[in-house]
């Protein structure tokens, strides 16, 4: 798995690390769980959890919308998720 993190203000600085307004990935070993939860909660920054999806296998992917949110399911699984307040899906 790895973590995506895009800062809603560039150089907002959270667990040591100055957030980018451009999404940036990290491998999730790299961060702690406690590290994890804590970027997660923070209101200036968008966490997503991706996972790797396998060639030659079937996965059931869903999208949902609701309330700005957006959020992506595979296999029942929320994988990656952000708030995208008045746009379409």
């Amino acid at each position: 798995m790895t973590v995506r993190i895009t800062a809603k203000q560039g150089g907002f600085r959270r667990c040591g690390i100055a957030h980018s307004a451009v999404a940036t990935t990290y491998p999730a070993d790299s961060l702690t769980s406690a590290e994890l939860k804590r970027l997660q909660a923070e209101p200036m920054l968008v966490v997503e959890l991706l996972d790797q999806l396998a060639t030659s296998q079937w996965y059931h992917v869903a999208a949902t919308r609701r309330a700005g949110w957006v959020r992506v399911f595979a296999n029942g699984v929320n994988t990656a998720e952000t708030y995208k307040p008045g746009t379409t899906v």
